[in-house]
């Protein structure tokens, strides 16, 4: 992305600049969490990667939230349950359901996780919780068609090729001189592209013709299965919300979506444009697919894409919120718990 569409992007919205530098970090078994101590005006986390989840006009330690008096909930998922795009803490979606009476939430996104991950991040701490709403499902589907290996029963993550060229790493200096060729060419021929202004090559997603989705379905309902018996065992409700998207329901796009988006389009159009066909054209069966498993589990399952407001300027990109946007998932799932 060229400066002076990046300088567009921050006049915008401002607290991009935040969302670009928090990062992740490389941890046993989840591969990476958020951030650590991460800290700015628009986002920041904890001593343990969570982000900051308010409630009222503080800052909710996750300490206290342990210690709270039922009723208690957890927003689970990836970079929208996070809350990326956000203004600030107290505008997710966790942060602004404390808002209102009833539970107490807490924020357990984590960036870029798949469900196989926010499994694992609940099973590492274990809190005592009454309700778990996971607002989750993009990120399967887009790890399923854009890392480099997916492997069927295990699946595959975000990032993957740079945890793959650091393997091939391997202690030899023959492998070494081949991971430092290959940084080397990319390198050279991005800096060339930017010279002759073009935007540079991101590597696509695999266009192998998947028509059943069985690899990602096989995984879902796995996690799904061992969130059943977790909740059973715990005594708490398990939901689950398909997250919105832009690409799976008719929203009509307000100026400042449009030019964000054709923005994110230019920064990687040879990856982009075949993913977003794969994303959009998935949808209806990965959606049926998702109810259907969480019908055998016993869930209740939402689609937030069908209760979306198709006007109004709620979506910084096509995965990500405005504070708006987020505003309205937390009415949805308000009126959703409440049921």
């Amino acid at each position: 992305m060229g400066p002076e569409a990046n300088s567009r992007r921050y006049a915008l919205l401002p607290q991009m600049k935040d969302y670009d530098r928090v990062g992740t970090e490389w941890v046993p078994y989840l591969m990476f969490i958020n951030r650590k101590g991460f800290q700015s005006p628009s986002c920041n986390t904890d001593e343990h990667g969570f982000r900051h989840t308010h409630r009222g006009d503080s800052v909710l330690a996750y300490r206290q939230f342990t210690q709270a008096a039922a009723p208690k909930g957890l927003i689970m998922g990836g970079s929208l349950a996070f809350g990326v795009g956000a203004s600030h803490d107290r505008a997710t979606v966790a942060s602004v359901l404390n808002q209102r009476p009833g539970l107490t939430w807490w924020n357990s996104g984590g960036r870029a996780f798949n469900s196989t991950q926010e499994l694992l991040w609940f099973l590492v701490h274990l809190p005592k919780v009454d309700r778990i709403v996971l607002l989750s499902g993009m990120n399967n589907l887009l790890v399923y068609h854009s890392c480099a290996r997916f492997i069927p029963g295990l699946g595959g993550f975000t990032n993957d090729v740079r945890f793959h060229r650091l393997m091939r790493l391997n202690g030899s200096l023959r492998s070494v001189g081949r991971v430092a060729w290959d940084i080397l060419k990319t390198k050279t021929r991005e800096k060339i592209q930017r010279l002759m202004k073009r935007p540079p090559i991101i590597p696509g997603p695999r266009e192998q013709a998947r028509p059943s989705f069985r690899e990602i379905i096989e995984i879902l309902e796995r996690d799904l299965e061992i969130w059943r018996l977790l909740s059973a065992s715990l005594g708490c409700s398990v939901r689950f919300c398909l997250q919105p998207s832009p690409l799976w329901f008719k929203k009509v796009l307000t100026r400042e979506e449009e030019e964000l988006f054709a923005i994110l389009d230019a920064r990687g159009a040879s990856a982009w444009l075949p993913l977003s066909r794969h994303l959009r054209d998935a949808y209806p069966a990965y959606r049926n697919a998702l109810e259907q498993v969480c019908q055998r589990k016993g869930f209740p399952f939402l689609d937030a894409n069908e209760l979306m407001p198709s006007e109004g300027w709620l979506f910084c990109d096509r995965v990500h919120l405005t504070d708006e946007g987020y505003r309205v998932v937390a009415d949805l799932l308000e009126r959703w718990n409440g049921s």
